[in-house]
């Protein structure tokens, strides 16, 4: 019995991971100040370029066009002047 519930725990545990890797959506962060268009967006922070926000959502918006879906998180307190189109894709677009 106890063979038995490790196995299944296994294997859950396996199709979680496999089904994130698949069904997981991809999120890219935009920062007007601390953000550059050249970096990858995967982080909320500045780090070793590439790492760090993006600049501006059209940006983040294009990148995630690439990839098909996703979720662009907006920083908090930050001025953006853009015309930004989404329509039909599967992007959303949040403040932080």
């Amino acid at each position: 019995m106890k063979r038995i519930v490790t196995l299944s725990v296994f294997i859950l545990s396996f199709l979680f991971i496999a089904t994130s890797a698949v069904f997981g959506q991809t999120t890219i962060f935009v920062n007007s100040s601390t953000g550059n268009d050249d970096n990858d967006g995967l982080s909320a922070t500045v780090g070793t370029p590439p790492a760090g926000p993006k600049a501006t959502i059209n940006a983040a918006v294009d990148t995630l066009e690439s990839v098909g879906s996703g979720i662009v998180i907006v920083a908090e307190n930050t001025t953006y002047s853009e015309s930004v189109s989404i329509a039909g894709s599967n992007i959303t677009i949040q403040g932080e």
